[in-house]
Formats: structure tokens, C-alpha cells, sequence
């Protein structure tokens, strides 16, 4: 992952998309940081690569949608049921319904 980020993002032409799966924004953590053994560092290392970076932006970020405006995020995807969230972490013991983690960036 460092490598895609920091080596081969840079060198992308303009108006390229890229897609990036289990991206928890805004938060850094992934929503099972506390039970989980590992702890995936994208999140971190993609807000830092974004901060101040004027040639690369986010085109389409799921999660932010889904902690914004779910309901807007599910009259478009009709199959969509917004899983209960609470800064980041499932509100809900069974952790049930869903919680979409893609997030697109474009070059520019």
C-alpha cells in the first residue's frame, strides 16, 4: 500500500480514477479497530497523501456519504440499508446492515 500511494500516485496522468477499498473517512481507523488484530494504516497514509495535495482529490467517498446523508445514499442505491454508527464504531452489537468503505480519487 505504501507503494501505491506515495510512488505510483504521484505518477499518475491527469484525470485518472482510482479506486481504494475499506477507506473509513472520516475517520482514520477502520470500524473494528478495537476487536481486530491488525490495524490497517490506509486510512492514515491516504489522508496524509491528500492533505495539501493539489494534483490528486477525493471524486467519491461512500463512507462520508453514508455518515452525511444515508438516506440520500439510499433512495440512489435502492438495496442499501445504513448500518448504525456511532463515531466511527457499529452502535449495533450485531453490526448489521451496511457500511460501504469505497473511495474514488481522481488526478488533476
Amino acid at each position: 500500500m505504501n507503494r501505491l500511494i506515495l510512488e505510483v500516485l504521484p505518477r499518475l496522468p491527469l484525470h485518472c480514477f482510482v479506486h481504494f477499498h475499506d477507506i473509513n473517512f472520516p475517520y482514520d481507523y477502520s470500524t473494528g479497530v478495537l476487536t481486530e488484530l491488525f490495524f490497517p494504516a490506509e486510512n492514515t497514509l491516504l489522508h496524509a497523501f491528500l492533505v495539501n495535495n493539489a494534483r490528486c482529490s477525493v471524486a467519491l467517498s461512500l463512507s462520508m456519504l453514508h455518515y452525511a446523508c444515508p438516506r440520500e445514499l439510499q433512495s440512489a442505491l435502492p438495496n442499501y440499508q445504513p448500518a448504525a454508527m456511532q463515531d466511527g464504531f457499529h452502535a449495533a452489537a450485531d453490526g448489521g446492515g451496511h457500511f460501504p468503505s469505497a473511495t474514488y480519487l481522481v488526478t488533476r
